[in-house]
C-alpha cells in the first residue's frame, strides 16, 4: 500500500515539474506589447510601400490603331499556327511511311526466314527418314546374315 501511494506521488510530481519546465521554456506568461508600438506595427502593415500612379488612360484616337495591330498580329499569329500544323502533319505522314516501309521490310525478312526455317525442317525430315531407312536395311541384313 505504501508502494502505491510512493509510485502515484512520483508522477504526480513527474507531472507537475514537466508543466512548470513547460512556461519556463516558454517565457513565462504571454506579455502584451505596448499600445504605442501595436499602433506603429499596425499602420506599417496597413501601407507596407507608396503605390504608383495608375497609367494613364489610353486616347480615343490610338484605340483603332491598336485595334488594328492586334488584328495583325493575330493574322500573322495565326498564319504561325497554320504553318506549324502543316509542317506538323506533313512530319507525321513522313513518319507514318517510314514505319510503314519498315513494317513491310520486316515483314519480308520474316518471310524469308520462315521459308528458310521450312526448307531446312524438310531437309532433315529427308535426312532422318533415310538414317531409317539405313538402319532398317542394315537390320534385315543382320537378321539375314543369321
Amino acid at each position: 500500500m505504501k508502494a502505491v501511494r510512493l509510485g502515484l506521488t512520483l508522477v504526480a510530481l513527474i507531472v507537475f515539474m514537466g508543466a512548470a519546465d513547460a512556461e519556463s521554456a516558454e517565457g513565462g506568461p504571454p506579455t502584451a506589447p505596448p499600445p504605442a508600438k501595436a499602433a506603429a506595427q499596425a499602420q506599417a502593415q496597413e501601407s507596407p510601400a507608396p503605390k504608383a500612379a495608375p497609367a494613364p488612360a489610353p486616347s480615343s484616337v490610338a484605340i483603332p490603331d491598336r485595334v488594328s495591330a492586334l488584328e495583325k498580329q493575330n493574322l500573322v499569329l495565326t498564319e504561325d499556327i497554320g504553318k506549324a500544323r502543316l509542317e506538323t502533319r506533313t512530319r507525321l505522314e513522313a513518319l507514318a511511311k517510314q514505319q510503314a516501309e519498315q513494317i513491310q521490310k520486316l515483314n519480308q525478312e520474316l518471310a524469308q526466314q520462315r521459308a528458310q526455317m521450312e526448307a531446312d525442317r524438310k531437309k532433315q525430315q529427308e535426312r532422318n527418314r533415310n538414317v531409317w531407312i539405313a538402319v532398317g536395311v542394315l537390320a534385315l541384313g543382320v537378321i539375314a546374315a543369321n
